[in-house]
């Protein structure tokens, strides 16, 4: 487990290393729901400047008379009608006021949206520092689990050659395993 922790926490290390740049500030499901949020906002703030305006329609139409009785006058059972009609609200009071609450909504959405942004982004650059932290406390360790392999070697080389004592190959194999919890920790 430790040997594949180690690997995974390398390949970490080279991939942040290699492509510093690559990293970016993920969309995350409350960014989408807020810009979701702000765009339907936005919608409604636009359909509620609409209202303000005059409506001119343009109506049509065209009918068959269907009790086969002929009009006296000489007409036929064909008829149409067509016509133009212009509405406007006086005063537009409640337009304005739907108006101006839904770009209050709007605005107040937009802001919600900014601050998320904002707050995804200081978590992500939180996570990115604390991920720099982690790759320099670990090739830092390494070399120390590096100097404390070394020491141990020289120690038993010493102890070997009958100049050193048990005891200080025991602390250098103490330091060493010191050492690899460390950069367990680390990894």
């Amino acid at each position: 487990e430790a040997d594949e922790l180690r690997r995974w926490a390398d390949a970490c290390a080279r991939a942040g290393r290699d492509a510093p740049f690559a990293l970016r500030v993920p969309e995350r499901p409350e960014w989408r729901a807020a810009a979701a949020a702000a765009a339907q906002a936005d919608t409604l703030a636009r359909r509620a400047r609409e209202d303000l305006k005059a409506d001119l329609s343009l109506f049509g139409g065209v009918g068959w008379r269907l009790n086969g009785e002929t009009a006296g006058r000489g007409d036929s059972d064909l008829a149409w009608e067509a016509g133009v009609v212009w509405r406007s609200p006086l005063g537009h009071d409640a337009e304005k006021a739907r108006a101006a609450a839904r770009e209050a909504d709007a605005c107040a959405s937009r802001a919600v949206l900014a601050a998320t942004i904002t707050a995804v982004a200081a978590e992500f650059e939180r996570a990115r520092t604390a991920f720099e932290s982690a790759c320099s406390r670990l090739a830092s360790i390494d070399r120390a689990v590096e100097e404390a392999r070394a020491s141990l070697d020289a120690e038993v080389e010493r102890f070997r050659l009958g100049e050193g004592r048990s005891r200080l190959v025991l602390d250098a194999q103490k330091d060493l395993s010191a050492a690899n919890r460390s950069a367990n920790a680390a990894a």
